[in-house]
Order: C-alpha cells, then structure tokens, then sequence
C-alpha cells in the first residue's frame, strides 16, 4: 500500500460519508477499529522485511512496533478527528523492546518518509 493510499483511506474513515453508512450507535468506535488494521497492513506493507508488535488502535488513532534484528523502534499516528495534519507529525522513536512505551529520543517523521526514518533508526 502506498503511503498516499493509505492517508486517504484513513481520512475518508472519519468523514460524514462513510460515518452516516454506518449503523453502530457511535460511528467513532467504527472507524477505529479500521483505522488500525489499515495502519498495521500499511506498516506491514512498508516492513516486509521486519516483525510487528503490539500494534492496537486507541479512540481514533494507532500505534505499535517494528523490530529487524532485535532493534525495535516505536510508531505512533495521531487523533485523526482532531490532528488534520495527522500525516505529516507522525512519532518515532527507538525501543529496547516491544513494551518500551518510553524508549529513546523522540523523532517526528511524516507517513511519506516513514519508510526511510524507521529503517535510519533501525541502523
């Protein structure tokens, strides 16, 4: 999946359209839940050559980790309601495991250059 493909879609998973298609009480739990399999199959998709961990959606935005080698670095998407430019303030950072929530040095990238940033901090 491109990192352009995958903006969109994940956009259009908050938009009125696709929100009045659905029939759950609150749209929002909905989207989410989408939301996060498409960041894993994007973040797959981008590291096929890597393992993920712990990737799992919060209230409209996902996270998790990617690890080559025993390097593991940390990967967090923003609210998508509230955060409009979502995609361009992306959270990386480097972790000593896949339950380090603290990790290294926080490094902002966007979905464009993830690609490129984590494999820079993979080493």
């Amino acid at each position: 999946m491109t990192p352009e493909k995958f903006i969109r879609e994940a956009n259009y998973l908050f938009t009125p359209g696709f929100q009045d298609s659905v029939r759950h009480e609150n749209p929002d739990v909905i989207s989410s839940q989408k939301l996060n399999r498409k960041f894993k199959a994007f973040v797959k998709s981008q590291f096929p050559d890597c393992e993920l961990h712990d990737f799992h959606g919060g209230y409209c935005e996902s996270s998790g980790f990617v690890e080559k080698d025993g390097k593991f670095v940390y990967i967090s998407i923003s609210d998508l309601r509230y955060w409009k430019d979502w995609a361009e303030d992306v959270l990386i950072r480097t972790a000593t495991s896949a339950k380090d929530y603290t990790g290294g040095s926080n490094h902002c990238t966007t979905i464009k250059n993830l690609k490129a940033d984590v494999y820079k901090l993979l080493g």
